[in-house]
């Protein structure tokens, strides 16, 4: 037997699709401790085994303070989240003004555990809107305001393909598209 689950106490352990429930942290694999660079196949084979093992990951954001505040996009296999890192003043200087904490955006591959962050800059971001070109190609829009504008590629922790995202001007591209037809189409219901 074990503990309670959601405040039910005396449950059993139960077999699902999920594998054996209650889950705990145990049951998740903490996605730092990949091997960041597979370099050979069997690091590789390693990475996708420890997957394999658990019941799905997590990460755990390392900023002091860091959280997140708006909801995250899913999209083709990435998983888009806004996180806010407020201020930290640990040096012993005080300002007469407030001052601002920074946004980043970690893009995840939903199936490895990949990820990678992109700075944003001093705000507190917003989930990223999907946009929909007239190419048929699919953007993430940043929040106003944000460092995207600086050309750069999201960093990423060191796995081979794990680039999930090219963000300038404030729009990251998602190498992803909407296959033709698109546009506008409607229909008229005869009544």
């Amino acid at each position: 037997k074990s503990g309670s689950v959601s405040g039910c106490s005396n449950t059993e352990d139960t077999n699902t699709f999920l594998g054996k429930l209650p889950l705990t942290d145990a049951n998740f694999l903490d996605v730092t401790t990949l091997n960041t660079s597979p370099k050979r196949y069997e690091d590789s084979l390693k990475n996708h085994e420890a997957l394999r093992s658990k019941n799905g990951w997590f990460y755990e954001f390392t900023h002091l303070g860091e959280k997140n505040l708006d909801s995250s996009i899913t999209l083709a296999g990435k998983v888009y989240v806004p996180s806010f890192t407020p201020f930290d003043n640990l040096d012993g200087q005080y300002s007469c003004t407030p001052e601002p904490g920074t946004g980043a955006m970690y893009i995840f591959d939903l199936y490895e555990g990949n990820y990678g962050r992109t700075d944003l800059g001093n705000l507190i971001p917003q989930a990223p809107s999907v946009h929909v070109g007239t190419d048929g190609n699919i953007r993430m829009l940043l929040p106003p305001g944000s460092n995207g504008n600086n050309n750069s590629k999201t960093n990423t922790n060191g796995t081979a393909g794990v680039q999930s995202s090219i963000c300038a001007n404030g729009i990251c591209t998602t190498s992803q598209s909407i296959p033709l037809p698109y546009g506008y189409y409607w229909f008229e219901e005869d009544y």
